[in-house]
């Protein structure tokens, strides 16, 4: 799992504009946490 900072609290708008890359990405508490698609 893989933590992307920022210097702003990440959005359920932030989240939409990601790419499809198989990839899986999830918003905990404003926080981007990306991770291998199971």
């Amino acid at each position: 799992m893989t933590v992307l900072p920022r210097d702003h609290a990440w959005t359920v708008a932030d989240l939409a504009l990601l790419p499809d890359d198989g990839l899986r990405y999830e918003l905990v508490d404003g926080t981007l946490l990306v991770s291998a698609a199971p």
